[in-house]
């Protein structure tokens, strides 16, 4: 007993030391950031959808990226150079921090030159295919917790292809399309990560636990300077490094699970986001109703529509985040 109390206790805190150095090492590039961006003049001006009154940066998805992969290189270099070993990384994940760096390029593009939406969407598609053929798909569906006789189901290539491309796009932009206030899609994000953390960590998946605790950490690191009233906006490249990396992982982690020891399956991870998920669906199908184009902006999201009945701006990321922090806590609750 004491022997797996004390194995407990180590996990935990080699598992806490990524989530700190993640916190710290995003906060520390911060700063730099919001230089680097005063001095190249790349700066979000304010207009009648924004909600900050003076230019800001809006490259800050650059310290995301900085604080994510200097935290992983570091653990590669501690399982490198130690006998812990539990930091391995798998071939899949070394291809997801390919893929990352990629969608985070296709944003950052937009972020300095203002690239077409349907450029950037059929960019995304591209690199999302690309993800399928190296191995990170959805393969099966899981049906039991609808229909226990349907149970397991095996997907053929063709709607494997097409499923995997759909969930990674979407997911993708179903978080830059939430990131309209300050501190919502990073809170987002790290209830989402956090809480598929403690799933991977309940079914013995610690590689994929430890990545999601690190981009946690960077979500965190970030909320202290993208936090009402930000001080720099995280810009298309960081919210489609945060949706990419939520939908890449939650695939891999589906991958791993055997649905014999856990009820977990492929509605979890979409109810996870629940609130970046319905926003998107939503304002699809009220532009289209509207006969406009769906990648033309309004103020038709939930948080706008929050705004125009009252609430100000705090309260209204603290009604959505609280939301999800709801949801999150039910369906981990749920889970066996």
């Amino acid at each position: 007993m004491g022997f797996e109390s004390g194995k407990i206790y180590l996990n935990f805190f080699l598992f806490l030391i990524p989530f700190l150095i993640a916190i710290c090492s995003t906060s520390f590039f911060i700063p730099n950031t919001i230089k680097l961006s005063e001095k190249y003049k790349i700066l979000d001006f304010p207009n009648k959808r924004k909600q900050h009154k003076e230019p800001i940066s809006r490259i800050g998805g650059i310290s995301l990226i900085f604080g994510f992969y200097s935290t992983n290189y570091l653990i590669w270099i501690f399982t490198k150079f130690t006998q812990f070993k539990l930091f391995e990384f798998s071939i899949l994940s070394k291809i997801s921090f390919l893929g990352l760096i990629l969608f985070f390029i296709v944003g950052f593009a937009d972020d300095l030159y203002s690239i077409s939406p349907v450029f950037r969407l059929f960019t995304q598609i591209i690199i999302s295919s690309s993800l399928w053929i190296v191995g990170i798909q959805i393969n099966n569906i899981d049906f039991s917790m609808i229909n226990p006789d349907i149970g397991l189901i095996e997907l053929p290539n063709s709607i494997s292809f097409i499923l995997t491309t759909i969930w990674i796009t979407g997911i993708t932009n179903a978080f830059n399309w939430i990131d309209g206030l300050d501190g919502l899609a990073a809170g987002t994000s790290l209830i989402a990560n956090l809480s598929l953390a403690i799933i991977c960590q309940s079914i013995g998946n610690y590689e994929i636990s430890l990545i999601l605790l690190i981009l946690a950490g960077t979500n965190i690191g970030f909320l202290f300077y993208n936090k009402f009233p930000a001080k720099l906006l995280m810009g298309d490249g960081g919210s489609y490094f945060l949706g990419s990396s939520y939908s890449i992982y939650s695939l891999i982690l589906l991958s791993s699970i055997n649905s014999e020891v856990t009820n977990f399956n492929i509605i979890i991870p979409l109810l996870l986001i629940f609130l970046p998920l319905t926003d998107m669906v939503f304002v699809i199908f009220s532009r289209i109703k509207k006969g406009l184009s769906p990648f033309i902006a309004d103020r038709s999201h939930i948080h706008h529509r929050l705004l125009d009945m009252g609430f100000n701006h705090k309260n209204t990321v603290n009604i959505l985040i609280f939301s999800q922090i709801t949801i999150s806590i039910f369906l981990l609750s749920i889970l066996k």
